[in-house]
């Protein structure tokens, strides 16, 4: 009982992250400087907190491995986006997420031309209009490089479960959610699933009521770093080749199965997150307070050796005046309407 109310799961994110600022601020210290992580990435450092231009992150991978995706914004208009569907023959649904963003803010599905129509004409700014990938598996992979060297290692491998309720073959879908999904997140789900609150799953089937896959919208985290191995950390090597400067970061990504992607086929990368990062599998619920700490604590020495590696190399850090601007564009990330349904 007392491990499960200690438990960091329930805690605010902003007071989960409080015990490691003192370490944190140490190894400031020592690099002397609160911006010590910046070089951690030398051709994407000043990405290191910034809502980070996806399409950018992602130059370099090999095209196998990235979904049919534009970039768009509203001055081109909708005809734009339906006749590249056409040249691509990409049906619907369709995922839209903005092109600089973060923990699946403003990401949201479409499944027709009129739902298109309609979140066209609420939203600004810069956008990524992408293949919806039906892929069994969707995982996180926290890979790091040192630089100067060819081969790298895997430190977290999680996999990501959508938050789904059981049907009963009496209940409808919304009387479901109700009574099977945490308060906080029914509203959104609700909203979600509007067109399909009066249907009635069959006893037994598990119905997927999200699409996005974030712990803190309610995904359940399971952790499997004892499915790592060195032919995996190879595919992930051969992968991230062709990205210059890249040291560290975290694939969110969709596969097969585990064996196809230790093998480097049938995968598709959804984003690559830098700095910011997290080792994904301390979500799983089996992680208490002390060994999670002790996982994000190792995190942050990693980020700041490789970190002071590169400025060895002649990477910067990025300034305080830098840093302060990136912050305060963090508020200004465009969202859909509603601030993003999913």
């Amino acid at each position: 009982m007392i491990k499960k109310l200690l438990s960091w799961h329930r805690f605010p994110f902003w007071v989960f992250h409080l015990p490691t600022v003192p370490y944190i601020a140490w190894l400031a210290l020592r690099a002397r400087s609160p911006l010590f992580m910046t070089a951690a990435n030398p051709l994407m450092s000043e990405n290191a907190f910034r809502r980070t231009a996806k399409s950018r992150v992602l130059r370099g991978l090999p095209d196998e491995v990235l979904p049919a995706t534009r970039i768009w914004t509203p001055e081109e208009g909708t005809e734009a986006l339906l006749r590249w569907l056409e040249r691509s023959e990409l049906p619907f649904p369709l995922v839209v997420k903005p092109h600089s963003g973060e923990r699946g803010r403003g990401v949201e599905r479409l499944r027709d031309a009129s739902e298109l129509e309609g979140w066209a004409s609420s939203v600004r700014g810069e956008w990524m209009v992408q293949e919806l990938v039906d892929l069994p598996l969707e995982l996180g992979v926290l890979y790091h490089r040192f630089p100067g060297r060819s081969r790298g290692r895997i430190t977290s491998l999680a996999r990501k479960h959508l938050p789904a309720v059981t049907g009963d073959g009496r209940r409808d879908l919304g009387t479901l959610i109700r009574e099977q999904i945490p308060s906080r997140l029914r509203a959104r789900l609700l909203s979600i699933n509007s067109h399909r609150l009066g249907s009635v799953p069959p006893n037994g089937e598990t119905v997927v009521v999200d699409f996005v896959a974030q712990p803190f919208l309610g995904s359940r985290i399971e952790c499997l770093n004892d499915r790592i191995t060195p032919r995996m950390e190879e595919t992930f090597d051969r992968l991230t080749s062709g990205i210059e400067g890249f040291c560290y970061g975290r694939f969110d990504l969709k596969a097969q199965s585990l064996e196809k992607l230790e093998r480097g086929e049938g995968l598709r990368v959804l984003e690559l997150n830098l700095n910011a990062s997290m080792p994904l599998h301390i979500w799983d619920p089996k992680y208490g307070t002390i060994a999670t700490y002790r996982e994000l604590l190792r995190d942050w020495q990693l980020l700041a050796e490789i970190s002071a590696a590169n400025r060895r190399e002649g990477t910067p850090l990025m300034t305080l005046s830098q840093g302060l601007a990136q912050l305060r564009a963090r508020r200004q990330l465009p969202v859909g309407p509603g601030g993003g349904r999913s």
